[in-house]
């Protein structure tokens, strides 16, 4: 898939964090211990389903990153968000295919992302099962808002509101990368 893997300042008075991670543009890397992944799904007649997926390496290289074929009737591409078109997903590989490539490169290692129960949820994939350690970066409290009052529930935000306010980093101005996702929660969790 041809995208712009850009990444742009959010105030251009200041520079961004981890700005060669999130701008390495599509370079390949290798498997590293620490992992970060991110999912795109769209809305099928069986309800939401894996679109694509993306892991990049500790240093933000891309490991693996490939349109999935939906197994039911698509209703909506979420195309303002996924970017995706049912032609891009024509010739896409099913997820039996995938499948046992993303449980060999999860297998043993840590996994960084945002929202990783929906993500595993879509994968079908157990942190038990393959051994991975997940490291959701939406429950660490740092990253979290408080309603008001004595309790003050926690609850998480949108990746792009951390990105903007943590590395001053301006993503999802269009559709969503599952690159620049998966690079902007990994970067996120080096930094703090």
């Amino acid at each position: 898939m041809i995208e712009s893997l850009d990444v742009q300042a959010d105030d251009t008075s200041r520079s961004v964090l981890f700005y060669q991670m999130l701008n390495q543009g599509g370079k390949r890397g290798k498997e590293t211990k620490i992992l970060a992944l991110d999912c795109e799904r769209i809305l099928t007649a069986k309800g939401d389903r894996l679109a694509r997926v993306s892991v990049v390496n500790f240093y933000g290289n891309i490991v693996f990153d490939t349109l999935v074929k939906p197994w039911a009737k698509v209703i909506d591409y979420r195309e303002g968000i996924t970017g995706l078109k049912a032609e891009d997903l024509k010739h896409a590989p099913s997820y039996p295919k995938v499948a046992p490539l993303l449980k060999k490169i999860l297998n043993d290692k840590v996994v960084i992302g945002h929202s990783l129960s929906q993500d595993f949820d879509h994968l079908k994939l157990n942190e038990d099962e393959y051994q991975c350690t997940f490291r959701d970066i939406s429950q660490f409290s740092l990253f979290q808002k408080t309603t008001g009052g004595e309790k003050g529930l926690a609850y998480k935000r949108k990746l792009k509101d951390l990105a903007s306010d943590f590395l001053n980093a301006k993503i999802q101005a269009g559709h969503h990368s599952s690159i620049i996702d998966a690079r902007t929660a990994l970067a996120l969790y080096r930094v703090f």
